[in-house]
């Protein structure tokens, strides 16, 4: 990050900094492990696309909910355990399909890693402080935490001192981190295994995007904003833009698939994959090496969703591309 806010600037110099610490941290700890694969279930997203069948509309929440339990959610919590011959932890790997906004709304000035950074903290804290634990995002494109702390179901926003944000945040953290847990106790570990990995580009045809504020009028049928001058929203379905890269990548551990995408792949989207793939046990890792956007499934772009007007990809490619491109690299091992 060289441009932008000093704060900003100064921060991301921050974490590259420590990123690259615990990377020769990792490398001059290295000695043999064992690894091991489970999947367990958590009921903390939900599907947030909403359908009013009263106006014929998509809304981004249905209000003051922000749920829609009718439509698609995976609630699969993926582990890796790593640890020594003797059976110590040494590291716990958890995906789960979430966006990390828990806090998103409350107390939203701050840098927080929300439910992901409580989740880590409470295994850490279980493993006495000697084991790390790391949480990546599956396919949580449309998905939200199935209680927020901006949302008010009596209408309007709770004020900070009032929505507790960091009580709701360790909740999620610790329930999400209760069921890790459980499943790593039910993996059996082997040392004897075999490490690849692989990654390609494939490019797709782009497509406009809706202006600031266009996609909560879309989103929001009644949102009070000027969308004086603003084209339909049918107008950001497929109108021609400027190409867009995603980059694939897939970490084969043994017969386990780490099948990496550079966007926020929607719950159809990532189910579909995970069908498609030659290996039972794989994982979609989103927002890997890279920022595509929203990518939906072809059938998302029927609605006038916010995703599918604000995916800066045109219908047709992401969907055949990522399934096609993921199972070749698959392929490969």
């Amino acid at each position: 990050m060289k441009t932008g806010d000093p704060a900003a600037v100064a921060y991301g110099e921050k974490v590259a900094a420590a990123m690259i610490q615990a990377v020769s941290q990792a490398l001059a700890a290295a000695a043999p492990a064992k690894i091991g694969y489970g999947t367990g279930e958590a009921h903390l997203n939900v599907n947030r696309d909403w359908f009013n069948p009263a106006d014929n509309h998509w809304y981004l929440y249905q209000p003051y909910q922000g749920t829609n339990d009718q439509r698609p959610s995976d609630k699969t919590v993926a582990v890796l355990k790593v640890e020594k011959p003797s059976g110590e932890l040494i590291a716990m790997y958890v995906n789960y399909g979430l966006h990390a906004v828990v806090n998103n709304g409350g107390g939203g000035s701050e840098v927080s890693g929300d439910f992901p950074g409580a989740m880590s903290r409470y295994i850490e804290g279980q493993s006495g402080g000697k084991a790390v634990a790391l949480w990546t995002s599956g396919s949580a494109g449309d998905h939200h935490p199935i209680f927020k702390v901006w949302i008010d179901r009596r209408g309007g926003s709770i004020p900070e001192e009032q929505a507790k944000t960091h009580v709701l945040v360790n909740t999620f953290g610790q329930m999400l981190a209760e069921e890790a847990l459980f499943v790593a106790g039910h993996i059996q570990t082997t040392g004897n295994v075999a490490l690849s990995a692989a990654q390609k580009v494939v490019k797709c045809p782009g497509k406009v995007t809706t202006p600031r504020n266009h996609p909560l009028f879309c989103a929001y049928p009644d949102w009070p904003v000027s969308t004086a001058g603003l084209p339909s929203c049918d107008n950001y379905k497929d109108a021609e833009g400027p190409s867009v890269e995603i980059r694939l990548s897939v970490l084969m551990i043994d017969k386990i698939a780490l099948a990496g995408v550079s966007g926020e792949l929607l719950t159809d989207l990532g189910l579909h994959v995970k069908r498609s793939s030659p290996y039972t046990q794989t994982v979609i890792v989103a927002l890997t090496n890279g920022s595509s956007g929203y990518i939906p499934d072809d059938a998302n772009y029927d609605k006038n969703s916010y995703e599918s007007t604000t995916t800066r990809i045109r219908r047709g490619c992401a969907e055949t591309s990522i399934i096609n491109g993921l199972n070749e690299l698959m392929s490969r091992f």
